[in-house]
């Protein structure tokens, strides 16, 4: 495994480590001593997959606060879709801003969104399978929401919205925070 970039000083877009035979493609989705050779601590704590039947399935902008700490290491094994990391730190000199990377079943990337950040994800495909790793439990009353639709961060999105949970489209946003 190695890191193709570094954002904001932290978050990774990783290229995994793996080979193809005549079996197919295998792809070290998660070998802690790879983490721990990059300099991220990364513990899995809650290991969960995602199909998303239809194009334009979107999920986020999801954070967590400073009680539970969370980082995510995100991949896509079949599809593809767009993965946005969006920068969640008030004393950052890029807060509020974010990047986009594809996520393909053939690119062997994945990404590593730490602690601060906001993560958001939409399938440019249908069917698509996103594996989704976190070092802290995640969910209903813990994991916090920020609307993708918030000007000051201004996500662009590749296509509609075909597919949004209710918490989502209904999000808050920042001066709602306040």
């Amino acid at each position: 495994m190695e890191v193709v970039q570094t954002f904001f000083g932290q978050a990774l877009l990783l290229d995994l480590a793996g080979y193809d035979d005549l079996r197919g493609p295998m792809r070290y989705l998660f070998r802690e001593k790879n983490y721990q050779e990059l300099g991220v601590p990364f513990t899995i704590k809650d290991l969960r997959s995602y199909v998303m039947k239809n194009t334009g399935t979107f999920f986020g902008i999801h954070y967590q606060g400073d009680d539970n700490p969370m980082g995510r290491i995100i991949t896509v094994i079949q599809g593809s879709g767009e993965d946005y990391i969006v920068d969640l730190r008030p004393d950052s000199p890029t807060y509020l801003k974010w990047v986009q990377n594809t996520l393909t079943a053939e690119s062997k990337k994945a990404v590593y969104v730490p602690h601060g950040f906001g993560h958001a994800f939409i399938s440019t495909e249908d069917n698509t399978i996103q594996i989704y790793a976190a070092s802290a439990y995640g969910g209903a009353g813990i994991s916090k929401q920020l609307n993708y639709r918030e000007k000051k961060i201004g996500l662009v999105l590749p296509g509609p919205v075909t597919a949004i949970a209710e918490y989502d489209d209904k999000a808050p946003y920042l001066d709602d925070l306040k």
